[in-house]
């Protein structure tokens, strides 16, 4: 993710969506029966602080991937980032907690890239041109 993010500064919103979205589903869903695993235990291991420091780390990298963006600003980066991270995790964790059919799994990339997009163009407002 945090490659994904660096590789696309300075772009377009809708090239950082579908850059970071397809990095993410990748590797979430590169081995879908290693990952269900991973997730399922993943409380007994009490994996949290690990959990935190990587989301933190992907919160940094998105966030300053948005800060450049060619053509957005955003009033509130922060809080937009911490959204993006939501709309990121919250269906890669519906989709490992159930035994989604493969048709689902086919579309699911296209999905998340139109939640994301969708959120952050409705979030952001035009970039000024400099003077």
């Amino acid at each position: 993710m945090e490659d994904a993010a660096a590789s696309v500064h300075n772009a377009y919103l809708s090239t950082m969506v579908e850059t970071v979205v397809s990095a993410f589903v990748k590797a979430k869903t590169e081995d879908l029966d290693e990952a269900r695993a991973l997730y399922a235990v993943a409380l007994e291991l009490d994996s949290r602080s690990y959990v935190r420091q990587v989301g933190a780390r992907n919160r940094v990298a998105l966030e300053a991937m948005l800060k450049t963006a060619s053509d957005a600003d955003f009033d509130d980066v922060g809080m937009t980032t911490f959204m993006l991270m939501g709309a990121l995790l919250g269906p890669i964790r519906l989709l490992l907690e159930a035994k989604s059919p493969q048709s689902m799994m086919r579309k699911f990339r296209h999905q998340l890239e139109s939640l994301c997009l969708g959120y952050l163009e409705r979030e952001a407002r035009p970039k000024r041109l400099a003077d």
